[in-house]
């Protein structure tokens, strides 16, 4: 029993761990067929920019993520971080159609003195000062440490080559496969785990440290801007939170913690739109 409890223990998580992401990634693959669809059929302009995931959005442009329409019945990012005193089915069902689906895979945090519902991640503000959420895209070298390699959008247009999304109707861009008139959507996920831990190297032999501190900010681009200062005591010691929301696990031997597992989750839906003049 000595021997085989412990390893009970790591199937009984690996178990919980893993059942949870499937049920986090059909979650969001049916919420973004959801929204695809239903962006697809509201008549905004034919030659609007959606706009959605372009962190360096020029918002002098006509974009249709902030058409008041647009955030009031589909998306707004404003809605990714809910108060506790709001976390009630009334306030949910007044939600935007994507953002009340998303409330699924939210999660509780306590790590800024104040509980919040929230999508996993960075938190940001955006351009009017709103804390909403961003998520790194992290590249790990076989000695463990961490690099992010990329900020991208909960929510975002699908832009080939980072060029312009096909929404408009008078778009460019270099996929063959997408031509203009069609809303091309992904929603981004870091699913993370509080039973397995991130290992990195050839035979997984390296444990990754969880050390914000030795992390650059990299580019959030020029609409967004992290607010958690880093390595700030409670802010960084629970399992989602942190600067960048990469979180930490408490461990033997290993004073600053480490990574817990984690997975970032990519589901698309793509629809052509419903365009009549």
């Amino acid at each position: 029993m000595a021997f085989l409890i412990p390893l009970l223990v790591i199937i009984i998580g690996a178990t919980i761990s893993f059942g949870l992401f499937f049920y986090q990634a059909n979650t969001l693959q049916q919420a973004v067929d959801v929204a695809a669809m239903e962006i697809s059929r509201i008549p905004f302009s034919a030659t609007a920019k959606l706009g959605l995931g372009d962190l360096d959005a020029d918002h002098s442009d006509v974009l249709v993520m902030d058409d008041p329409l647009f955030q009031e019945q589909i998306y707004d990012e404003a809605e990714l971080i809910i108060s506790a005193s709001n976390w009630n089915r009334s306030y949910i069902d007044s939600l935007p159609l994507l953002n009340r689906l998303l409330t699924q895979v939210m999660i509780a945090d306590d790590s800024r003195g104040e509980r919040v519902y929230r999508y996993p991640g960075a938190i940001v503000t955006n351009r009017n000062g709103v804390e909403t959420v961003l998520i790194p895209l992290v590249g790990y070298a076989s000695d463990g440490t961490e690099s992010i390699l990329e900020w991208v959008a909960p929510v975002e247009e699908i832009r080939p080559g980072g060029a312009e999304g096909p929404y408009s109707l008078a778009a460019t861009n270099s996929a063959a496969s997408f031509v203009p008139g069609m809303v091309a959507l992904r929603i981004n996920y870091p699913a993370q785990s509080t039973t397995l831990v991130n290992r990195v190297g050839s035979e997984g032999e390296v444990i990754v440290d969880a050390n914000d501190s030795a992390l650059s900010d990299g580019s959030t681009g020029s609409n967004y801007a992290l607010v958690v200062p880093a390595e700030s005591g409670a802010a960084a010691t629970t399992i989602h939170s942190g600067r960048f929301g990469l979180g930490r696990q408490a461990a033997l031997f290993r004073s600053a913690g480490v990574r817990p597992y984690r997975k970032v989750i990519s589901v698309q839906a793509i629809y052509r739109r419903e365009v009549f003049n």
